[in-house]
């Protein structure tokens, strides 16, 4: 154990960014002195030493060469991996690379993933950041470029064959539950069986999709502003919150939504309650709902509504089926006797065969 300012704390080095801007040793170390010493109104900032704040957002060279010969790309990369290393001893000798060498384009593998910026690439592989695709392109002599910021989109088949994972979530087939395993590095997850996964009266409210009320094609709108995908979610919210009203059958309206609500908590609600209710945003982009839209406007400077529904393009609807492909959200039954894993993956197909309705909300038989 350490001892700091009456603070004790394991002897674990994992610097943290205060809300002063000071780097701590470790979370428990900021963790004790804001609680023996509340004027401060101490916080975590960054989960990582202040320096490193934005080091993977650009590729942008002014290299330095230190001590041990070894060349970063900037004065800020060297003193952001100085930082994590708390017995180093290096220091910068000058500027420009070290006589015979050249920039270490693999200087950030070793850093944390609360540091990374994922990016696609162009040949759609994700990539923690513009240096880790550097480094890449080095180590394997390509030419390899940013496509977008931001994971790339699993490719998946859509046909349906459920099967239950051990975090108890529902797939609708291998494919989706692998990237699933990718997109949010669930590698301790496993396949328990065939079929659905069962909820029982003690599962979370949001976790009762499987029962899928058959008379509601787009969820209920509650008098809270959330878009509710079946009847046993609503009832299940409604024990506990009694206030709840039911205003109307299909998705709220965004005259309907709390003034008050912040993106984190149109993200919260989202992710419990994903339902589907196409808005097409000011940048022309389809997202599955308001609340996913409001989520996304801390990344996107002024993006609003632009319309309700679709943003009438196929690649848009196609690529929303594809990036939805892991919610839990209800299949269709369409007249076409196929089962699709979700509406966005419906619409996609509906597209090219005009006729093509919803037969119910489930499996076809």
């Amino acid at each position: 154990m350490l001892a700091y300012l009456d603070c004790q704390y394991p002897d674990v080095y994992l610097p943290i960014c205060g809300s002063d801007s000071k780097d701590y040793f470790n979370y428990d170390q900021l963790l004790c002195i804001a609680s023996k010493h509340p004027e401060r109104n101490l916080t975590v900032q960054y989960m990582y030493p202040c320096v490193c704040h934005g080091i993977l957002d650009t590729d942008k060279e002014s290299p330095v060469c230190t001590s041990d010969k070894h060349t970063f790309p900037s004065r800020a990369a060297f003193k952001c991996i100085k930082a994590f290393a708390r017995d180093s001893k290096a220091i910068i000798n000058s500027e420009g690379v070290c006589e015979g060498e050249k920039v270490d384009e693999c200087w950030a593998e070793e850093l944390p993933s609360t540091l990374w910026r994922p990016l696609c690439g162009t040949d759609d592989l994700t990539y923690n950041s513009l240096w880790h695709l550097r480094c890449a392109n080095s180590i394997n002599e390509q030419d390899v470029q940013m496509k977008q910021e931001g994971a790339c989109p699993c490719k998946v088949s859509r046909y349906y064959k459920p099967l239950c994972a051990s975090n108890n979530v529902t797939y609708p087939n291998i494919e989706i539950f692998e990237c699933d395993q990718h997109m949010y590095n669930l590698h301790d997850v496993t396949i328990l069986r065939e079929g659905n996964c069962e909820w029982s009266e003690d599962s979370n409210c949001e976790d009762r999709v499987p029962q899928f009320d058959e008379s509601i094609s787009n969820g209920l709108c509650g008098s809270d502003g959330i878009t509710y995908l079946t009847a046993q979610q609503f009832k299940c919210v409604r024990e506990t919150k009694q206030d709840l009203k039911l205003l109307h059958d299909g998705p709220c309206k965004e005259s309907e939504l709390p003034d008050d609500i912040t993106p984190e908590q149109a993200c919260d609600i989202e992710a419990k309650f994903p339902v589907l209710a196409p808005v097409c945003g000011s940048n022309n982009i389809t997202y599955m709902s308001i609340y996913t839209l409001r989520c996304m406007t801390p990344n996107i400077t002024g993006l609003i509504v632009q319309h309700k529904g679709e943003c009438n393009s196929k690649s848009d609807i196609c690529r929303e089926a594809n990036m939805t492909a892991t919610l839990d959200l209800p299949y269709v039954c369409a007249s076409d006797g196929n089962t699709y894993i979700n509406l966005f993956a419906f619409w996609c197909i509906k597209l090219s065969i005009p006729e093509l309705q919803v037969s119910h909300f489930d499996e076809c038989v």
